[in-house]
Order: C-alpha cells, then structure tokens, then sequence
C-alpha cells in the first residue's frame, strides 16, 4: 500500500505516475491493443480500468488542482439493490472541486441504479495544498478502488522492476521507458519525437497496437512518427 491511513500522496507523484504508466502502457499494447482501454485520456481527464471490476477517473486542471472518483465492484460501500448517495464520498470537498467532479468526472463512472443512470463511486479524493485528501482515511480511499493505482502511486525505486515483470518487458523495451519518462519529466510543454533506434524499439515485439499507442502517447506530447511498418 503506497500510504498509511492518514498519509495522502502527494499530487506531483500523482501526476508523475500518470505519465510513467501512460508511457509504460503504450510500450506495452503496442505489440496488441486488446487491453488499450485500461489506460485512456481525455483531455486532461485521466481514465483508468482493470479487467477486475476496479475503474477510476481523475481530473487534473493543473498541477495542484485534482479531483478524483473510483469504482470497485470489491467495494463493500455499494450495494445494487440499497439506496445509493454519492454525498459521503464527496463529504468536504471544496465547491469549486465539487464542479470540476461533476463536470470532468463523475460522468466516466456511470452505471443504472434505481432505473436511473447515475455516478456511482465507491470512493473519491481531491487537492488539499500539495496532497490528495478525501472524505475517508486513505487506507479506505485505497481499498474501495484507489488500489487501481497501484503502479502510479509506486515509489519511482521499485517501479521499473514491478511493470518489467508485470508487462513482461524486454530489456530494450525497459530501457526504452526510463528513456522516455526521463525526456517527458513533468512538463507537457515540449513535443517530444521518437526517433528511429527508439521508434525500431516500440515495434520490435509488434506494431498491431501502434495506433492505440500513438494515440495515447500524444496524449502527454510525445509523438510516434509515421512508418511504412504501420
């Protein structure tokens, strides 16, 4: 678990591993896009999926302003056939928040209940000063749903090693993705171009997936030049 109850991550290792697995997915479906989906973005609305019933959606209007709401059908918070509010969950949050949520959010974690299409969320956080808090400890944030951040909020030592094993990466697609993340940093401002030694590396395995990897990588402004090979 990247935090103890009371300890919330910080919002710059949000970010910073947002961009790392996006650039770790897109290494990955490149090859074969059939789990494309678990890693989208929107805009500047991050989208994330699992093939488990966890699901999550966050917002970043900038670096220190994020909000965010998670699914999971492991989640004891939510029951189909019990009456529902969303209130708990957002308890506190700041109204600007609140509008963000409504308004870049909570409309990726629709489901029917009671007839109605409506946000159901079995946990949520937002931006305090330079770290996420929520209306519950984070431990409880994490368990009903926030686990599916499992690598972006994994400390930077120990995360190459866990996606190498995780997405069965070859050396030189791992090399290629600390490459990559160290060339991206923080900042969105500067396009950056694969160049053909690091373009030969993303299709080595395959390319059946490289449009679903160019869009995603585009992204967070790094672009896949055009090939023959497409």
């Amino acid at each position: 678990m990247p935090a103890t109850n009371s300890d919330y991550p910080l919002i710059r290792d949000l970010w910073r591993g947002a961009l790392l697995n996006t650039i770790a997915h897109a290494i990955w479906i490149t090859s074969d896009p059939i789990l494309a989906h678990e890693v989208v973005w929107d805009g500047k609305t991050y989208l994330r999926q699992d093939t488990m019933g966890a699901s999550g959606a966050i917002h970043f209007a900038d670096h220190h302003t994020v909000t965010g709401a998670f699914f999971s059908t492991r989640s004891t918070s939510y029951k189909p056939e019990s009456a529902y509010s969303i209130a708990p969950f957002l308890n506190g949050i700041p109204d600007d928040l609140r509008t963000l949520a409504n308004n870049k959010v909570l409309s990726y974690l629709l489901q029917e209940h009671g007839g109605l299409a409506q946000p159901i969320i079995t946990a949520a956080f937002w931006s305090a000063n330079t770290q996420l808090t929520a209306a519950m400890p984070w431990e409880e944030v994490w368990n009903n749903g926030g686990y599916i951040l499992n690598i972006e909020l994994r400390p930077v030592h120990s995360v190459f090693d866990t996606l190498q094993t995780d997405l069965e990466l070859t050396s030189a697609q791992l090399n290629l993705l600390q490459s990559l993340v160290h060339k991206r940093g923080n900042e969105l401002t500067e396009t950056i171009t694969l160049d053909h030694s690091e373009y030969e590396t993303l299709v080595a395995q395959g390319s059946a997936g490289i449009a679903e990897a160019r869009e995603l990588l585009s992204a967070i402004n790094i672009q896949i030049p055009h090939s023959a090979a497409d």
